[in-house]
């Protein structure tokens, strides 16, 4: 029944409970969400022995209402499911649970349901502020968790090499743009669309490129990527392929498809905290990419070296205030001295 708020269980098994010397640890695990999940936190025991004469537990919840909202308990798969009786009051964040025989085991003692609400960075304990079973013996000693709120990184947007594109070298340089949010990413490469068979399946990818080598000669291949950070996974990007070369009847790799020299737009653009700047050198050059603001003057140098032939990608994390600013490229071939590249394109950092 309820009485004044608060639930009240009565039931006649609970005269004596037998003393116990076992102390009963409770667990909440720390775990991580995003915003809009729905989280099932489990509060986990240690052993309950016959012995201990557990017939009835109450427990007080404590959080930050602002960053999650615990609304009910979930005892599918837990070791109160089809034990007696067992309520949770939302408004007190109270719970009880009480049975006519002795509850045992060890594992989850139950879940609970929680929504996400914070925002990404937002962070709450989640305590037991109150943990008795029966009227306090056996004892019980709690370990409390927390929730962390992340962001669930998008779908990454592949660069090269591009759809359909044809005549590709058996060892392939994969290019995406960089995906806020994220902390690394997985990147698979298939001969089917659907990733049954996949001739690569790499995890923990740090960089916004990740180099496959042997292919096969002219095979069809599939990829995708999808990024992760601390503690979720997001979406894969759209399924791109490329088309191996011809093995050319000397056994040398044949000729790569041409290139030439380009600057892309940055990714995202508006952007805010960092952006990533693309750009294909057609050969073996020098390479010089500033930053400038929009009255000229030179903000950061993000490369000044020599680099291969192919496709380039390096991320810009300003410590500049929000504005429009200017990347500047130019190249000059190693291999053609008379060969050189100059673009510049605007981009705008929005805090």
């Amino acid at each position: 029944m309820k009485k004044g708020g608060a639930w009240v269980i009565v039931c006649a098994c609970l005269l004596v409970a037998q003393l116990s010397a076992q102390q009963v640890q409770l667990t909440i695990p720390d775990t991580t969400g995003a915003i809009g999940d729905t989280l099932l936190i489990p509060i986990i025991t240690s052993t309950i022995a016959l012995t201990d004469s557990v017939y009835s537990g109450q427990f007080t919840l404590e959080y930050d209402s602002t960053v999650i909202m615990v609304s009910s308990v979930e005892l599918s798969n837990s070791l109160l499911a089809g034990y007696g009786t067992t309520l949770f009051n939302a408004g007190t964040r109270k719970m009880v649970f009480a049975g006519v025989m002795p509850l045992t085991g060890a594992g989850t003692l139950l879940f609970l349901k929680t929504a996400v609400l914070g925002n990404p960075g937002d962070h709450t304990a989640i305590a037991l502020t109150i943990a008795r079973l029966n009227e306090g013996n056996p004892a019980v000693e709690v370990t409390n968790g927390s929730i962390q709120v992340l962001a669930l990184p998008g779908a990454p947007v592949l660069v090269a090499p591009i759809d359909q594109e044809s005549n590709v070298d058996t060892d392939v340089r994969l290019v995406w743009y960089a995906t806020p949010h994220s902390t690394s990413y997985e990147v698979q490469v298939a001969t089917d669309s659907t990733f049954l068979v996949r001739f690569a399946d790499a995890a923990n990818v740090i960089d916004t490129a990740f180099v496959v080598r042997s292919l096969e000669w002219n095979t069809k291949y599939f990829w995708r990527v999808r990024a992760t950070n601390a503690g979720l996974t997001g979406p894969f990007s759209r399924v791109s392929s490329f088309q191996t070369a011809i093995q050319a009847g000397t056994g040398k790799s044949p000729e790569r498809s041409r290139l030439e020299y380009d600057l892309l737009q940055n990714y995202p653009n508006p952007f805010n905290p960092n952006t990533a700047i693309r750009y294909v050198l057609k050969s073996k050059s020098t390479v010089r990419l500033d930053i400038y603001d929009i009255l000229g003057q030179k903000v950061e140098g993000l490369v000044n070296e020599a680099q291969n032939a192919g496709y380039h990608s390096v991320t810009w994390n300003p410590a500049v205030p929000s504005g429009a600013y200017f990347y500047r490229i130019e190249a000059k071939s190693l291999i053609d001295p008379g060969d050189s590249f100059i673009q510049i394109r605007k981009m705008i950092l929005m805090k």
